[in-house]
């Protein structure tokens, strides 16, 4: 669209160039991810900023003011597709999981330092959550395992074995000590954080309060599903 000596120009790219005919200079305005690539997965708020970052099938890494509705920075590339993202309570770790099972850790205020990172699945993460002591960062694969990584060493403490299909959300009890998950079969399954085993007993943990509510099943979430929906009709909460 031109007027008045300017051209506004929408790319395949997500993204819009203000240009100057006269001049000869350009400014963006509009910044996204390249959706010929891939769909987007990831998706996380910071918890002390109004900002959010999310990363998709592009192997693009961005932040954006939540306020302004705009990018922070420029995107970062990390070597493949982004399906899961987390951000610590402190809100200055910013973790990326990839389609290979990679989990890449970024500075929240600078995201392209590096921190550190741990490759941890064959398969790909669909769901990662930090607790709220910040010390354990949960990686839940398609291989049907979770991973509990030290959010300081990057080394993985435990790795929690019961489910029998991927596992698509992870919730921590309010004071880190639990963890609740969730898989594609309908699997809902509790786990004591310190020594990475099952709880099997459901009601034991029933007065428990959790941090988030990540996971598409139990009590607290019967509202989302429709009359007659299957399994495969809510993706995450």
């Amino acid at each position: 669209s031109m007027r008045q000596g300017k051209v506004v120009v929408g790319t395949r790219g997500a993204e819009i160039y203000e240009v100057d005919w006269c001049a000869g200079e350009h400014l963006k305005i509009v910044d996204g991810h390249f959706n010929a690539r891939g769909e987007l997965w990831g998706l996380a708020v910071r918890p002390t900023k109004l900002e959010f970052a999310t990363g998709g099938d592009d192997n693009t890494l961005r932040v954006w003011n939540a306020r302004a509705q705009q990018p922070i920075g420029m995107p970062v590339n990390v070597g493949g597709k982004v399906r899961a993202l987390a951000y610590s309570p402190d809100g200055f770790q910013l973790a990326a999981a990839n389609f290979d099972g990679l989990v890449q850790v970024f500075n929240a205020d600078d995201i392209t330092v590096k921190i550190g990172e741990v490759h941890v699945a064959k398969d790909w993460v669909q769901a990662m959550e930090f607790s709220p002591d910040g010390r354990m960062l949960a990686v839940a694969s398609h291989d049907t395992r979770i991973y509990l990584i030290d959010s300081r060493t990057f080394s993985t403490n435990n790795v929690l074995k019961g489910h029998h299909s991927a596992v698509i959300g992870v919730d921590f009890s309010a004071d880190s000590t639990v963890m609740r998950s969730v898989s594609q079969d309908e699997e809902l399954l509790f786990w004591d954080t310190e020594t990475g085993r099952q709880i099997t007993s459901a009601s034991s943990v029933r007065d428990t309060k959790w941090a988030t509510c990540r996971c598409v099943l139990g009590w607290g979430v019967q509202g989302i599903w429709p009359p007659f929906s299957d399994k495969s009709d809510v993706n995450s909460c």
